[in-house]
């Protein structure tokens, strides 16, 4: 296994994780998407995969907002 595969296994796990929180903690799972979200833009950017760094970087704004608004409260 090369290291960009475990960069690209990581990402997935950590937006997994945030996907499966999501209904009993709702910060967590925004910082695990977050988080998955620049780490799968990495990804995207080391394979030279557009389709993949936009999506990440929309998924990763959209955990930025839901952050911020669970930090408000």
């Amino acid at each position: 296994m090369l290291w960009i595969d475990i960069i690209g296994y990581v990402g997935m796990v950590l937006l997994l994780l945030g996907w499966f929180l999501v209904r009993k903690h709702q910060y967590i799972s925004s910082l695990a998407n977050f988080l998955g979200g620049l780490v799968m833009t990495g990804y995207g950017v080391l394979l030279s995969s557009v389709p993949v760094i936009l999506l990440n970087i929309v998924w990763t704004t959209i955990a930025s907002y839901r952050i911020l608004k669970s930090e408000k409260k």
